[in-house]
C-alpha cells in the first residue's frame, strides 16, 4: 500500500542521513553545529510534509488540534480550566494544530541533537566520534514514531533536557521546573518520567548533600498538605497510565527484533563504560544511577512493546554523553571494539527499519 510514497519518503530521509554524516566527518568542527542544525531543519521539513496513515496518533490529533485552534478564547478558556490534566496538551494543540508534527521533531530532535553537541564539546571528541554518535541515534527508529505520536516524546525530550542540563551544565531553574510541570501534564508517560528522575536524585551517590537535605523535607511538606490540589490531577492520570500501560496486546514481529538490537547496543555501551571505569571520572560519577536505572527499567519492561516504544528512545538519549566518551576514550587508546560494534549494529538495525520498522510508513503523499 502506498508502495512509492513510501520509497519515495524511506530514500529522502536515508539521502539526508548520510549526506549528513559525511559533511559532519568532513568540515570543519566549527561547522559541524551548523550541519547539525541544518540537518535538524531538514527533519521538519520531512515531518512538515509527513502524511499520516490512519492508525497513528498524529492522524487524530489533527482534527482535535484544529478544532481548538478553531475555538474562541472565551471558550477555550473555560475548556483549560475545566480539565483536569492535560492542560499543556491543549496549548501544544491549540498553538502549533497546522504544524504538530513538525514543532514535535523539533522539540524532540532539537533536544537530542542540543545533547549530542554539548556533550561533543564538553569532551572534546573527534568529528568521527560525532559522527558515528549521530548514526546510532539516527538509525534507530525513532523519527516516525515521535514525529507521529507527539505527546509522550515531547515529554521525553523535556525530562532528558532537564537530566542533562542539572548533570553535566549543573543548571536547575524555572525551565526546569517549568519542562517537568509540562512533561506530566502533556502524557502519563510524563509522570513515569518526573518520578524516575526525582528517584534518580535522591539516590545518586548516596549522600546527603545540601540541596537533598532541603529538598527532601520540602517535597515531603509539599505531598501532605498539597494533596487537595493535585489529588484529581493524581488520580486521573494514574488511572489513564495504567490503562495504557495494561490495554491492548500490540505486539509486532519485527518490531521486537528492532528494539531486542537496540537493547543490545544500550547494555554493550553501559558494559564497556563500566569496564573502562567511565563512571570513575569527575564529569560521569553523578550520571552513574540515572543511566543505569534507565537501562535497567528498559530491559525489565520490554515485555510490554507500548510503553518500550516511549522509554526506547530515553534511555538512548541519556547514553548519549556515555556513548561519546567511550568513543573518544577507545580512539584515544587506538582500540576500535566499540566503533565497530556500533558500525556493524546500526547498519543491521537500519536495515530492519527501512523495511520492516515505523520508517516504511513516511511518506509525503497517499
Amino acid at each position: 500500500m502506498f508502495l512509492t510514497a513510501r520509497l519515495v519518503g524511506i530514500f529522502t530521509y536515508i539521502v539526508v542521513l548520510f549526506m549528513t554524516l559525511a559533511a559532519v566527518r568532513y568540515v570543519s568542527e566549527r561547522q559541524t553545529k551548523y550541519i547539525l542544525w541544518g540537518y535538524l531543519a531538514a527533519l521538519c521539513a520531512m515531518a512538515y510534509f509527513y502524511v499520516p496513515y490512519i492508525t497513528t496518533d498524529l492522524y487524530r490529533h489533527i482534527p482535535y488540534a484544529k478544532y481548538l485552534a478553531q475555538m474562541s478564547w472565551r471558550e477555550f478558556f473555560f475548556l483549560f480550566f475545566s480539565h483536569k490534566a492535560g492542560l499543556f496538551t491543549l496549548i501544544y494543540f491549540r498553538f502549533f494544530a497546522p504544524c504538530l508534527s513538525t514543532v514535535t521533531c523539533a522539540v524532540v530532535f532539537g533536544s537530542m541533537f542540543y545533547i549530542l553537541w554539548n556533550s561533543s564539546k564538553k569532551i572534546q571528541v573527534s568529528r568521527s566520534v560525532l559522527m558515528l554518535a549521530l548514526l546510532w541515534l539516527m538509525t534507530n527508529d525513532f523519527y516516525l514514531i515521535a514525529i507521529s505520536n507527539i505527546r509522550s516524546y515531547v515529554a521525553v525530550a523535556f525530562v532528558t533536557f532537564c537530566i542533562y542540563r542539572e548533570t553535566f551544565e549543573h543548571k536547575f531553574g524555572l525551565l526546569n521546573i517549568l519542562l517537568y510541570v509540562c512533561a506530566v501534564e502533556m502524557h502519563a508517560m510524563g509522570i513515569v518520567l518526573v518520578g524516575f528522575r526525582t528517584l534518580g536524585y535522591l539516590v545518586s551517590s548516596g549522600k546527603m548533600s545540601a540541596w537533598k537535605f532541603i529538598l527532601i523535607p520540602m517535597i515531603l511538606l509539599a505531598l501532605v498538605f498539597g494533596i487537595p490540589l493535585y489529588q484529581n490531577l493524581l488520580v486521573d492520570s494514574t488511572d489513564k497510565f495504567e490503562d495504557y500501560y495494561t490495554r491492548g496486546h500490540y505486539n509486532y514481529i519485527w518490531e521486537r527484533v528492532i528494539f531486542s538490537i537496540q537493547i543490545l547496543v544500550q547494555g554493550y555501551i553501559l558494559f564497556k563504560a563500566y569496564m573502562c571505569r567511565l563512571f570513575k571520572e569527575e564529569m560521569f560519577a553523578p550520571y552513574k544511577v540515572v543511566v543505569t536505572m534507565g537501562f535497567i527499567v528498559l530491559f525489565v519492561c520490554q515485555i510490554h512493546v507500548t510503553f518500550m516504544q516511549r522509554w526506547i528512545i530515553f534511555s538512548a538519549i541519556l547514553e548519549v554523553p556515555v556513548l561519546l566518551r567511550l568513543l573518544q576514550l577507545e580512539r584515544e587508546q587506538g582500540r576500535h571494539q566499540a566503533m565497530q560494534f556500533l558500525i556493524t549494529t546500526s547498519l543491521i538495525t537500519f536495515a530492519f527499519v527501512c523495511s520492516r520498522g515505523n520508517l516504511c510508513s513516511l511518506k509525503f503523499w497517499e
